[in-house]
C-alpha cells in the first residue's frame, strides 16, 4: 500500500511539474488580468483524474481554479506547498482540508468528503458520527516566468476519502 501511495504521489507531482513548465501558463500568470485561455487546464483536471487543479500569481493569490472558475482572488500562500513553490522549490504531501476549504477547490468536494465514522474495537473515542473533512495528496510547482523568475505555482490535489484503491 505504501509503495502504491507513493507511486499516486509521484504521479500526481509529475502532472503539476509537467503543467507548471508551460511558457504559456507562465505568460498568463504575470499578466494583469486573468484570461480565458487557461480553460484547458479543465482538460487536465479531468485527464489527470484531480479532484482540485489551481494557479496562484507570485503574491500567493488565486488567479484561477479549474474546478471552481467562479472563485478566484483569496491567499494560497500559508499553505506551506504553495509557500515553498513561490520560492522555486517544487513539493508534495498529504493536506487535510475542511469542507469549506475544498468547496472554495471544487464545490463538489465536500459531499464526496464526508464518511461515517465506524467504531472498531482499538479506536480511540470519538464523538462524531460523520468525518467531513477530506484527506488529499497534494502537489504544488513553481510557475516561470519568461526570464526565469517565479511568476506563480500551479497546485493540485487528489481526495482519498473513499478511495479504496490504497
Amino acid at each position: 500500500a505504501h509503495e502504491i501511495f507513493l507511486a499516486d504521489l509521484s504521479r500526481l507531482s509529475d502532472i503539476i511539474r509537467l503543467t507548471g513548465q508551460s511558457p504559456e501558463l507562465g505568460a498568463l500568470v504575470s499578466s494583469p488580468k486573468p484570461d480565458a485561455s487557461l480553460s484547458p487546464f479543465q482538460t487536465i483536471l479531468r485527464n489527470g483524474r484531480l479532484s482540485f487543479l489551481t494557479v496562484v500569481d507570485r503574491y500567493g493569490f488565486v488567479r484561477y481554479r479549474a474546478a471552481n472558475p467562479a472563485v478566484a482572488g483569496d491567499s494560497r500562500k500559508g499553505e506551506k506547498l504553495v509557500a515553498d513553490a513561490l520560492k522555486g522549490a517544487p513539493g508534495s504531501g498529504v493536506m487535510l482540508l475542511s469542507a469549506a476549504e475544498a468547496g472554495r477547490e471544487n464545490p463538489l468536494l465536500p459531499g464526496a468528503m464526508s464518511l461515517p465514522v465506524k467504531a472498531t474495537v482499538h479506536a480511540r473515542k470519538y464523538t462524531k458520527k460523520v468525518e467531513e473533512r477530506g484527506l488529499f495528496q497534494v502537489a504544488a510547482a513553481p510557475v516561470l516566468a519568461s526570464d526565469g523568475s517565479v511568476a506563480g505555482v500551479v497546485y493540485g490535489g487528489v481526495l482519498l476519502n473513499g478511495d479504496s484503491r490504497l
